[in-house]
């Protein structure tokens, strides 16, 4: 299968073998299905925030609201979540920074080093990202289009 990895082995295409055009209604799908979706997502967040907004507002104003029954209902529940906002905290509390504040020894792996001594074990795990060359495609797309004419 032509780009497909495994284990750091990526095959390679015979010079010819695949007409780069028939990509490119493929690659044109793909940027619309991620503008798309980069779309849809800052929507999401912004709707997301309003209503986080407009429940925050609406908590402060009354605390509750009324369900379809009457029933008064809490508006806002808040839980602490495992992050803690230290630049926030070294901001507001600097007495209590140095106090709290020091080295951890964390183990991490050399892959600088990994890479000098045994780049074929490096090249084997290294991470390939295959992505389109947009300007390529516009190119492309321009040069069908100007043939078709």
């Amino acid at each position: 299968m032509i780009g497909t990895t495994k284990l750091g082995t990526t095959t390679q295409p015979e010079p010819g073998a695949v007409d780069l055009s028939a990509t490119v209604p493929l690659l044109m799908r793909w940027r619309a299905a991620v503008a798309a979706r980069e779309t849809a997502e800052r929507v999401e967040a912004e709707l997301k925030e309003q209503y986080k907004s407009t429940l925050r507002a609406l908590n402060a104003e009354t605390g509750y609201l009324l369900d379809a029954n009457g029933v008064r209902r809490s508006v806002v529940t808040c839980k602490a979540t495992s992050s803690f906002q230290g630049t926030a905290f070294r901001k507001a509390r600097p007495d209590l920074v140095e106090q709290f504040e020091h080295l951890k020894e964390v183990k991490v792996l050399d892959t600088n080093a990994l890479k000098k001594q045994f780049p074929e074990v490096y090249k084997a795990f290294q991470t390939v990202a295959i992505r389109p060359d947009w300007k390529a495609v516009d190119d492309l797309t321009n040069q069908n289009t100007a043939a078709d004419k």
